[in-house]
């Protein structure tokens, strides 16, 4: 990837995160309020699944990684995975707050595509236009985003299975069609 591609989506996300913090306090909480799914009747037997698999979790904080163009070398590896884009600030009091915003997997298709080669698709502005709420979520919190990130050795129906588990567990705002059809169904009629 260009570094001259990855400076315009620096500077897209940085003047959009600018804008989000600049804004008034009545205004601001409209757009860093969200909800959080918190079923603790569901994270025991939720956890029994997740924990069949062995995750290797590895991090690096997303802006680092537009910086310095380095995503080949973070993920030096072409095998798929999972990632959890969540937010972290500088400062912790104890280890809070870090909450996870958005859960992802390569390989959904069974295409057998790499775990970075779908991160990648983050590093690019037209793309990441597309979607909109992952955008407003890069755009939000681009300072204190963070990556984990594992590589998993599953058939894509395993990975789709895993991926909704891990987030009907972590009840990430940004992401809503990998949830159970269930929770799916549950939220829309509360949002009615």
């Amino acid at each position: 990837m260009k570094q001259a591609t990855l400076d315009i989506l620096d500077a897209e996300l940085r003047r959009g995160y600018g804008r989000y913090s600049a804004t008034a306090p009545v205004d601001r909480i409209k757009f860093y309020r969200r909800e959080f799914l918190c079923d603790p009747t569901t994270w025991t037997p939720l956890y029994t699944l997740i924990s069949q698999h062995t995750f290797g979790w590895q991090e690096f904080r997303f802006r680092d990684a537009i910086a310095n163009n380095d995503l080949d070398t973070r993920i030096p590896s072409a095998d798929p995975g999972m990632y959890i884009f969540y937010v972290r600030p500088e400062n912790l009091v104890y280890r809070f707050p870090q909450l996870a915003l958005y859960v992802g997997i390569s390989n959904a298709t069974g295409s057998g595509r790499a775990l970075r080669q779908r991160l990648k698709d983050y590093m690019n502005l037209e793309r990441v236009l597309k979607r909109q709420n992952v955008h407003q979520m890069l755009q939000l919190y681009y300072d204190h985003i963070w990556v984990a990130f594992s590589h998993l050795s599953l058939s894509a129906a395993q990975m789709r299975d895993l991926e909704t588990q891990i987030h009907d567990f972590l009840g990430p705002p940004f992401g809503r069609s990998a949830y159970s059809l269930e929770i799916r169904a549950a939220q829309n009629a509360w949002d009615r």
